[in-house]
């Protein structure tokens, strides 16, 4: 149990509930005990034991949180993280201060990215993208293959990017088990290799990723298509790049020198 919280934890704890709720548990920060399991059980260089994957799998419940804005009040057993949220969140606070201060044009990456108005007014490096836009903000998308590449130019039309993939925490060096698991099965997906999502804000767009890569590519494009104003890029675990229709990509031909 926790005495008054501060607003803002107040504000994402709720988020994610709605999150969750609208995924049907695909997104659930009460994650966190089959994520140990599998930390723990990589460190001690063993096999995941079925048994205790199962008793972890069973603490995992988004439900089990009562959010209210004195107090918190957390299931016994039930632990948090907001690694799936919270760097979007974090860069959604920092655009929301540079507004404040009268900042009209901004990049801004927490891990996350959060993006308002237009890059410089520099012609050598004003870009179009299927969406139309003209000297928007551009982002690599990390390549989940190889670390010096990009699998694609993401161009920001006043939206906020975030990427989930399997290659930044992995317990193995096939990618097959990682950090981003099924709170339903206690597993990694296995067709996913990243998911990129753009959205209003960098909370919505961290979190739908995270989703997006736990339900895979149908269930997740048509969850992202529900949300107004996001869109996604899938990358396959076969090396296929497949977007929903809006996604702002940026193609080495609609560039401008």
């Amino acid at each position: 149990m926790l005495d008054n919280p501060h607003p803002y934890l107040v504000d994402i704890l709720r988020q994610s509930s709605d999150f969750s709720r609208k995924s049907n548990g695909a997104f659930d920060v009460t994650v966190q005990p089959v994520w140990e399991l599998w930390n723990r059980t990589h460190r001690e260089h063993k096999q995941i034991d079925p048994q205790s994957l199962s008793n972890a799998c069973r603490a995992v419940d988004w439900r089990r949180i009562e959010i209210l804005d004195s107090q918190i009040k957390i299931h016994p057993r039930t632990e948090i993280t907001l690694n799936g949220i919270a760097q979007g969140y974090a860069a959604d606070r920092a655009a929301e201060a540079l507004l404040t201060y009268g900042i009209k044009n901004a990049l801004l990456d927490t891990g996350e990215i959060s993006a308002f108005g237009h890059s410089k007014e520099d012609t050598s490096k004003e870009y179009t993208s299927t969406a139309g836009a003209s000297k928007q903000w551009q982002v690599g998308i990390q390549h989940p293959r190889i670390d010096s590449a990009y699998v694609a130019i993401a161009g920001l039309d006043n939206r906020c990017l975030a990427t989930s993939g399997d290659y930044e925490s992995g317990f193995d060096e096939e990618h097959k088990n990682h950090h981003l698991l099924d709170p339903a099965t206690g597993r990694s997906p296995s067709d996913v290799s990243s998911v990129s999502v753009v959205a209003p804000d960098a909370t919505t767009a961290d979190a739908l990723s995270t989703a997006a890569f736990v339900m895979g590519l149908e269930d997740g494009s048509n969850f992202v298509r529900r949300t107004q104003g996001a869109d996604a890029l899938f990358v396959l675990k076969s090396g296929r790049v497949l977007k929903t229709d809006g996604f702002p990509l940026v193609t080495e031909g609609e560039s401008r020198s």
